[in-house]
């Protein structure tokens, strides 16, 4: 007999990716990932948001964790990008200039006033929204911005964490701006979270070697 499928929807801030057979959670609102192992096999995800649950037992552990939302609701459109395959983080970032000073200046006191104390969901609302996905490769003025942030952003004193450096250097693009996907992945076995920008299959703060190893949960 074939099981029965539970069609479910998650709440629009929580997201979900599959990682081989394990079926990660990302809630938002929580600030809080969460892993169901070996469930992935019992579960389709959709773009929408919109799951295919065939174990029931599965179904009631999202239940009870609060990540469904009603499943009538309209769906909503999820961002995506796709895999990276090249990166435009220098080998050699381009020294820090005197004029940079005033670039540190400005990321610290961004990070100060919309970055520490913050909660997860305030961080990405401060980022602003996903933009289009890029119709055309990175421009030299792009590619020089990126450059040069990685040869002045290790002067600023803030932490060297992916969040904090993917946060600055998005809010940095868009003041001189240019955009970029911020992408969030989840590994399992052990399990390891990891965020960076892209613009289309092109890393700015991220080779592709080390990305690989993570599955895409949001993308924003």
């Amino acid at each position: 007999m074939t099981a029965p499928r539970h069609r479910l929807r998650l709440r629009s801030d929580v997201h979900a990716a599959l990682v081989g057979e394990d079926l990660v959670f990302l809630d938002i609102g929580a600030d809080a990932y969460s892993c169901l192992p070996g469930a992935g096999g019992a579960v389709e995800l959709r773009a929408n948001g919109a799951l295919v649950v065939r174990d029931p037992s599965v179904a009631d552990q999202m239940r009870m964790a609060g990540w469904l939302g009603h499943r009538d609701a309209a769906p909503a459109a999820r961002a995506a990008a796709p895999r990276v395959r090249t990166t435009l983080l220098p080998h050699s970032p381009p020294p820090a200039r005197a004029r940079h000073a005033a670039e540190v200046l400005a990321v610290t006191v961004d990070v100060l006033r919309r970055y520490r104390g913050r909660s997860f969901a305030e961080i990405l609302a401060a980022a602003g929204p996903a933009p289009p996905p890029p119709d055309r490769p990175p421009s030299e003025d792009l590619t020089r911005l990126v450059a040069d942030f990685h040869g002045w952003i290790p002067y600023a004193p803030i932490p060297g964490k992916c969040l904090v450096r993917s946060f600055v250097l998005r809010r940095w693009l868009r003041r001189h701006g240019h955009d970029a996907q911020w992408v969030f992945g989840v590994a399992t076995w052990p399990f390891r979270a990891h965020c960076w920008l892209q613009w289309g299959d092109v890393a700015l703060d991220d080779v592709p070697e080390r990305l690989q190893a993570f599955e895409p949960i949001l993308v924003t």
